[in-house]
Formats: structure tokens, C-alpha cells, sequence
């Protein structure tokens, strides 16, 4: 069953030195509410800010959050095509170019 709330969110944090870095804010069902945030580690830079990394960063990180997901529901987020990463091509010219699906946008990260 897919969880009625987004599995996570992503928000900018200022950090002390004026910078912008990307945090994940996790879903908790037995709370009801977005409960616990994380730093992604990808500072917010660029034209497009850097956000297809983090949305990265954050889908790693989602194993790692206490409260998160049994077995059966990891496994269906395995399937989900919203936060899908496959090679962007099937023999990529270069190593370690990946393509992030995100509501049916796709973003290349090399």
C-alpha cells in the first residue's frame, strides 16, 4: 500500500555562514506528521539548485530513519516510479551518470 503522505519532503536550511544546504523532512505514520529532519549534505547551488542530488541523498537516507517502513512496504517503494533511479542510458557513456524520475520529469546527474 503507498503511504497517503509523501515519504519525505525537501526544505533549504540557512546555515550560519549565508549558505543554503538541503534537509529531508521524513514521514512518520504513528505520529501522523512530518517528525523527523535530516541533512541531505548537498548545499543548494546552481541554476537548478542542486535538487535531483538531494532528492538522492534523501531516498538513501529513508533505510537509515527509525521508524520507517516494514519489509513488505520498502518493497513496494522499491516499485514506486516516482522515486525510480536507473541508468540513464542502458550502457552509459560515462561511469556513474544516473537518471532520477520524479513525477514523470527525469533529471541526469553525472
Amino acid at each position: 500500500m503507498r503511504p497517503k503522505y509523501n515519504l519525505f519532503t525537501l526544505f533549504k536550511h540557512l546555515n550560519s555562514d549565508g549558505s543554503y544546504t538541503w534537509y529531508a523532512r521524513f514521514w512518520d505514520q504513528n505520529a501522523g506528521k512530518y517528525s523527523v529532519a535530516r541533512s541531505t549534505g548537498v548545499i543548494v547551488e546552481g541554476k537548478r539548485e542542486r535538487k535531483p542530488e538531494a532528492l538522492l541523498a534523501a531516498n538513501a537516507m529513508l533505510p537509515t530513519i527509525s521508524f520507517f517502513l516494514t519489509m513488505a512496504d520498502r518493497e513496494e517503494l522499491d516499485h514506486d516510479p516516482f522515486l525510480h533511479v536507473k541508468p540513464a542510458h542502458d550502457e552509459p557513456k560515462e561511469k556513474g551518470v544516473l537518471t532520477l524520475t520524479e513525477g514523470g520529469r527525469e533529471a541526469t546527474l553525472s
